[in-house]
């Protein structure tokens, strides 16, 4: 009897494995290759590994497909075919070539950037190889070091919903509106049938960063940055979109330090003023190259408006230094001044002034100060050597001056 009820166990087990074996067997919808998710210049490679990690182990867990990781991939390929599969970056018409010769029939690829709240936005794509269409796009969020295995396992749920419109001729995806914060679905059209997405042409591409540069040159650096976001939104999948990504890091990097400059100049903070010119300089340099790549002259007009700021920069800070006697000092930053606007007047009046005007006043300052403060004076007289002849005769009273109080 015993032996009968212990035979019945054994073959309920068996049952029951054999039941659940067949419906995840079911459940396979075919290989999909998991590409790793491509960070623009603000995001660290090593924050977009993590979400990789996680996405593919919350894919795998869930048994819809048998998932593939570049990782894994490089156990059977070899390191030139992987090299040749991640420099295609996110160009469709390149990973699909490349991906030619290989049994997958999905693969997903990602594209992270910042998000306007400081988050990250990450755009998937997947792609059935066999129909040569891309099946589905969506944009999720999340907060730098706040991405966890329970939103990597919401993602995977929302990225393979309906597997079956993954792996079908057509694709109507009519996923229902989410409440979550950290999902943005694009929108489609509702099509009965989607072959293919239209996507811009490079030609379309250049012509819009062609457009975007010149508004550039012409010193509208807001239209500017508007413009190539706007074909950065619209990606071709192909080469010309990391020429994109350079002009819109550029731009946005430029608008980002003249604001920062303008606004220390308005503070009178000449020393951080000095430094986002310098870095604009460089900026401005760069972006001359882009546009000589895209046949366009640059006009030098920021080129000519950093030159007058880095004159008034120095200008302001040439006033200062006179008010408090550092005619050293202010006769270096009057140079300077001159040095990005020869033809200031200003500057070359109080410069010519230094020798004379203000020597004297440096002569009776130490006057006032020998009997109280016989260091300060000493400092006065010394500057004033320093900026005379040494045959004039201010100089000469200076030096008779400096000995009469070491005498004393």
């Amino acid at each position: 009897m015993l032996f009968k009820r212990a035979t019945l166990t054994v073959i309920f087990v068996l049952c029951v494995l054999l039941v659940s074996n067949l419906a995840n067997a079911e459940k396979n919808y075919g290989s999909l290759l998991l590409l790793p998710i491509i960070p623009d210049s603000n995001i660290d490679e090593d924050e977009t590994e993590k979400v990789d990690a996680k996405i593919a182990k919350a894919l795998k867990k869930m048994g819809t497909f048998k998932i593939t990781t570049v990782k894994e991939l490089r156990k059977t390929k070899s390191k030139k075919r992987i090299r040749k599969l991640l420099q295609c970056m996110d160009d469709v018409d390149c990973i699909a070539k490349r991906l030619r010769r290989d049994s997958f029939d999905l693969v997903i690829f990602a594209k992270a950037e910042l998000a306007d709240d400081n988050g990250r936005s990450v755009t998937f794509t997947i792609y059935n190889l066999n129909d040569d269409e891309i099946k589905r796009t969506k944009t999720q969020k999340y907060r730098k070091n706040k991405f966890k295995n329970k939103r990597a396992a919401k993602w995977a749920k929302r990225l393979i919903k309906k597997p079956e419109l993954l792996v079908a001729e057509e694709d109507d995806d009519d996923d229902e509106d989410d409440d979550e914060d950290d999902e943005v679905v694009v929108a489609k059209p509702k099509k009965k049938k989607v072959k293919k997405v239209v996507l811009p042409t490079k030609k379309e591409i250049t012509a819009g960063m062609k457009q975007a540069y010149t508004a550039y040159t012409k010193k509208d650096i807001n239209n500017a940055v508007s413009l190539i976001n706007k074909v950065y939104q619209k990606p071709c999948r192909c080469n010309a979109d990391r020429d994109v990504l350079q002009l819109k890091s550029l731009l946005e990097e430029f608008k980002k330090v003249l604001d920062k400059a303008t606004d220390s100049f308005e503070k009178h903070d000449t020393k951080n003023t000095v430094a986002g010119l310098e870095q604009l300089q460089a900026l401005d340099s760069n972006l001359i190259d882009e546009g000589s790549k895209l046949g366009v002259n640059d006009t030098g007009a920021y080129t000519n408006e950093i030159n007058v700021m880095f004159a008034k920069a120095y200008m302001a800070q040439a006033r200062f230094q006179l008010n408090n006697f550092q005619y050293l000092e202010a006769r270096d930053s009057l140079s300077k001044v001159l040095g990005w606007d020869p033809t200031n007047k200003e500057a070359k009046t109080e410069l010519d002034y230094i020798p004379t005007k203000y020597a004297n006043a440096l002569y009776m300052r130490a006057g006032i100060t020998a009997d109280a403060d016989p260091d300060a004076a000493i400092g006065f007289l010394e500057q004033i050597l320093k900026l005379t002849n040494p045959e004039s005769d201010i100089y000469i009273k200076a030096q008779e001056k400096i000995e009469e109080i070491n005498e004393y």
